[in-house]
């Protein structure tokens, strides 16, 4: 009972630390009290006759932040200096003295406010901050002043500041912004729509998003044209399988976006600016994929202070430390680690589960690193580091009956590490992003008698340059070469492939192999930008050719966006768009080396509406033809040989609904329908794909109701995936084991019961003048509703029991950003 009580004990003590911090600085720096002092002395270091401190109008900050508060406090300090200052009945100085100086700086964040007057009341003086929010008033008399800030975005800041003869004041002015959120916002020009089927995300409103535990690429999962996976991270965008799409940082293919069991990303939030979802029709930037794409942008490390986060929550533990070296460098580094695999040590599973013994739980960690030089105007040289780990380790003390050669240890372990460099040069007419780096990883996996090991290094060098040709006409292009080398050792069957009706190990001969192999990707891309009147058109060309297969895609694609009034936007794009066959399909122990490239054709046409400066309505129509599609067929000694003879097509539609990021609400409503059918090659039916989801409804908002508390709801109900029934078994008396038989006709013509859950977040933040402290739970399923995912069978497959989904999943975890 006491193990058993370790996660309630864990998730009071959280909010039991909170409170207890929370009060402490309240009580450490009431509201009337100033909490430094300074004192400065001034005789040789005041500003020279005449000289007064400038607005640098070009470098005023770009970010707000909304954060709540306690009352503001003000920071003055005084000591003695040389007899210059002159008082109220005294002929004024010759030279300009700054006898009162001060900060503007945002109560929390610590962000310099600029561009603001402080004003001195009952007389006409006043003072402009510059870029770091500085400000001076020079040979003000003794006496006391009370001094004045009245700002748009900032609650009116009121404090009196005393000056005496002889010495200076210093202070520091803590401003309360009006209105407060988790995040900090980031004001940015809106971007030129290029891209039909897209959508972005910033990373204010993605952390907040109900479901995902504060993890901002979970948000994926809420987007239109995006199928509920089935828990294990992988992404289904408009019916096409997980492998289909494409994950991008920076523009460098990521292998390993989501740990283990898809409950996080491995790539740190708050390292992110933002993140675009393509769903079709994209261009020729983007390559070697026939469903969606998902490309995420990083930010630059601070570069105006130090900072960071540190966050502890029942799921993992993570850090952020980040600031500048000098005035042209800044660096961040993070890192997190699961804490599952501890709370569940805590409770001792082994003790609880007959015949299961854990000797590694299931545990995940991740690293970040940026390092950002601005060499120049033109030029700046970054690097970024990053890897993840994932590993779980138990022994199956039982024989299973339906797949004895699983009884014994079982094994998992995967790690990537990844390193690129990327200079940019930008002269405002010519632009290049050029990008060599590394990608290593290892998998290693053991299931019983049967294992597999792996060892890849793949280096991936990109080049994209821009040159803008005029006002409304810029031309693109890009090259990249990915060579990949793999060194195997295995003793595996052939994996399970998408329309599979039964997975065992049982039933099939290994295949052992011991080898090294590597091939090259060779890309290239040009496009043309060119904006006629209110047309905008977006021509490409893409090239890509693998070597191993001597196999080659050749991809001409074509956007169009035309505003028919100012409101109102149609836009479509199609094109020809290819993807390498899995590595196991075309490896000479596990496939068939002779295959070519799979193949979609894309149609996509849309409607935008901007109803409101914040209220979108986006509604999107589309086609995708596929062929060249790997089909596995059986051969008489029961290895599968795979070919390039299915085809398939999805067709659908989109609705969303969308509320723009507020300093108060964010919010969208989606829906989706579509069909995803395809065949397993000439004579066979076509059949549903395994994630075919006829109708997906999503409902997202997110409402600040005060400056401390935020509340989210997320609502999903997506129709059943289909699943093939099994009818009868055969009995195999080689190794005494059930097989299980279904009609070939009826694959995949099942459908389970419609998928639905509601996920609550509730958001609380204290922001004192320094740091702000926030607290979160987040949890999925709301109302505990049992969703099947899966079925199990017994070993004779007479019986069969449903696999649901987690019924609750509560997420606790305190952060302090500073």
């Amino acid at each position: 009972m006491k193990r058993d009580a370790s996660i309630l004990i864990f998730a009071m003590g959280l909010l039991y630390a909170t409170t207890v911090m929370a009060k402490a600085e309240s009580a450490a720096t009431p509201d009337d009290e100033n909490d430094i002092q300074v004192t400065v002395e001034y005789a040789d270091d005041a500003l020279p006759d005449g000289e007064t401190p400038q607005v640098d109008t070009s470098n005023k900050p770009k970010e707000t932040t909304t954060q709540p508060t306690d009352s503001p406090k003000d920071v003055a300090a005084s000591a003695p200096i040389a007899d210059t200052a002159t008082a109220p009945e005294k002929s004024a100085p010759t030279r300009k003295i700054a006898n009162f100086t001060g900060v503007l700086v945002e109560k929390g964040s610590r962000r310099p406010i600029a561009d603001t007057e402080v004003y001195i009341k009952d007389t006409d003086l006043s003072a402009t901050t510059d870029a770091d929010g500085r400000f001076a008033f020079y040979n003000l008399a003794a006496g006391t002043y009370e001094v004045v800030v009245p700002t748009t975005n900032y609650e009116t800041y009121k404090t009196g500041n005393t000056i005496v003869e002889g010495q200076r004041t210093e202070v520091t002015y803590y401003l309360v912004p009006r209105s407060h959120s988790a995040m900090e916002v980031v004001v940015r020009d809106k971007k030129v729509e290029k891209e039909v089927s897209r959508s972005v995300i910033h990373i204010e409103e993605a952390e907040l998003v109900p479901g995902t535990g504060g993890d901002a690429l979970k948000a994926i999962e809420s987007m239109p044209g995006v199928a509920r996976g089935m828990g294990d991270g992988n992404i289904v965008i408009r019916g096409s399988n997980a492998e289909d799409s494409k994950f991008y940082i920076d523009g460098h293919e990521i292998y390993s976006i989501f740990h283990f069991g898809g409950i996080k990303s491995t790539y740190n939030s708050k390292l992110i600016d933002s993140f675009e979802l393509m769903t079709g029709g994209f261009s020729a930037q983007h390559g070697l994929a026939t469903g969606g794409v998902v490309n995420v942008q990083t930010r630059a490390p601070r570069s105006d202070r130090w900072g960071g986060y540190m966050d502890a929550s029942l799921i993992d533990t993570s850090f952020l430390v980040e600031g500048p070296i000098n005035d042209k460098m800044e660096v961040a580094v993070a890192a997190r680690r699961s804490t599952t695999d501890l709370i569940l040590k805590a409770i001792d599973l082994n003790d609880k589960i007959d015949g299961l013994n854990f000797t590694t739980y299931p545990m995940y960690w991740d690293y970040q690193a940026k390092w950002n030089y601005r060499i120049n105007k033109r030029h700046s040289l970054g690097l970024d580091i990053y890897g993840d780990k994932d590993g779980m380790a138990l022994n199956l003390d039982m024989v299973d009956d339906s797949d004895p050669n699983l009884t014994g240890a079982i094994d998992f372990s995967y790690q990537g590490h990844n390193l690129f460099i990327h200079h940019r040069y930008d002269n405002g007419v010519i632009s290049n992003h050029l990008s060599p780096g590394v990608y290593l990883m290892k998998d290693e996996s053991i299931f019983g008698k049967y294992y597999f090991n792996g060892d890849y290094a793949l280096f991936d060098i990109k080049d994209d340059l821009k040159i803008k040709l005029g006002k409304n006409h810029t031309l693109g292009a890009g090259i990249g070469l990915t060579p990949r080398l793999a060194k195997l050792s295995a003793n595996m069957i052939q994996p399970p492939k998408e329309g599979d009706v039964a997975f065992t190990f049982t039933g099939n001969d290994p295949i052992r192999t011991n080898s090294k192999t590597g091939d090259l990707i060779t890309s290239a891309y040009v496009l043309d930008e060119m904006q006629i009147g209110n047309l905008l058109l977006v021509p490409s060309l893409r090239f890509d050719h693998e070597s191993k297969l001597n196999t080659y895609g050749l991809g001409p694609r074509l956007g169009a966006r035309y505003q028919i009034v100012k409101p109102f936007t149609l836009k479509a794009s199609g094109g020809v768009y290819h993807r390498v066959p899995d590595f196991d399909e075309f490896d000479e122990h596990f496939g068939n080396g002779g295959l070519e490239m799979e193949r979609a054709i894309h149609a996509v046409g849309g409607f935008e509406w901007a109803i409101t400066d914040t209220i979108d309505l986006d509604i999107q129509g589309y086609y995708k033809w596929l062929d060249n599609m790997v089909a596995a067929r059986e051969t008489d000694n029961g290895m599968r040989h795979y070919d390039n003879s299915g085809e398939g097509y999805v067709y659908g539609g989109e609705v969303m609904l969308r509320h723009n990021w507020t300093n108060r609400f964010f919010g969208w409503i989606s829906y989706s329908v579509s069909k995803s059918m395809r065949n397993d090659g000439p004579g066979t039916d076509y059949r549903p794909f395994d994630m075919d989801q006829r109708h997906n409804l999503i409902a997202v908002a997110s409402w600040q109701f005060t400056k401390d508390w935020r509340l989210g709801l997320r609502f999903q109900y997506t129709s059943g995936e289909p699943y093939t029934r099994i009818r009868s078994r055969i009995y195999n008396g080689d190794n005494g084991t059930y097989m299980p038989v279904y009609n070939e006709d009826s694959k995949n013509q099942d459908t389970r019961d419609a998928y639905h859950r509601l996920d609550l977040r509730l958001d609380k933040q204290w922001v004192f003048n320094t740091w702000v402290l926030h607290t979160y739970l987040d949890v999925q399923n709301v109302y505990l509703h049992k969703n099947q995912v899966d079925t199990m069978y017994n070993y004779d497959y007479t019986e069969n029991v449903s696999i649901t989904d987690l019924p609750i999943l509560p997420s606790i975890g305190v952060t302090a950003e500073f």
